[in-house]
């Protein structure tokens, strides 16, 4: 079953127009590309295509200068890294570490949780809406929770936000975070 059957694009051409152009953004082989397949794997079920989760692997989730992970909208717990990443975003509560950028396709309203459950170095975590670029557009951020590991919350509505797993004053290393989506 092609993803044109889930009437995502409109033939397999207007599918690699779109696919292409995200391919050929600033990626490393473990970002977007290799994501789609995965991402298509969860949209069809039973033979059946959610086009609302086929939708979520299309979404142009990418930042100038950093590789984005897309994220099951229902969240779950992912392993991260930041060393070796480039230090391309602080926020409002320090940063200055490289960062590691997943990315959150919001449904419905929903209390969004993100939190650092084990790391080997002092986490820093934010989060912004729609636009990864823009640091106006920052809806939580900490640096320190449960000892140097860190935890955000904020109310999200529907559309696209973007995690950042950064380090405090130019830590890095690796992490498990855990996102919780909680419909309300």
């Amino acid at each position: 079953m092609g993803i044109e059957a889930c009437g995502l694009f409109a033939d397999a051409a207007a599918c690699a127009a779109a696919c292409t152009g995200q391919d050929a953004s600033a990626r490393t082989p473990d970002g977007w590309p290799a994501q789609v397949g995965e991402c298509l794997g969860r949209a069809i079920v039973n033979g059946r295509c959610d086009a609302a989760a086929a939708a979520d692997c299309f979404v142009p989730a990418s930042c100038e200068n950093q590789d984005v992970q897309l994220i099951p909208p229902e969240g779950g717990r992912f392993d991260v890294v930041t060393a070796g990443r480039a230090d391309a975003y602080d926020a409002s509560c320090g940063g200055q570490g490289p960062e590691a950028v997943l990315a959150l396709p919001v449904r419905a309203n929903a209390t969004v949780t993100v939190e650092i459950v084990q790391a080997d170095y002092d986490t820093l975590i934010f989060a912004r809406r729609d636009d990864c670029e823009d640091g106006g557009q920052e809806v939580a951020c900490n640096d320190d929770f449960n000892g140097l590991n860190s935890l955000i919350q904020f109310q999200a509505e529907p559309g696209l936000y973007y995690i950042y797993i950064d380090g405090f004053g130019g830590d890095s290393g690796r992490s498990t975070v855990r996102v919780g989506v909680q419909a309300r």
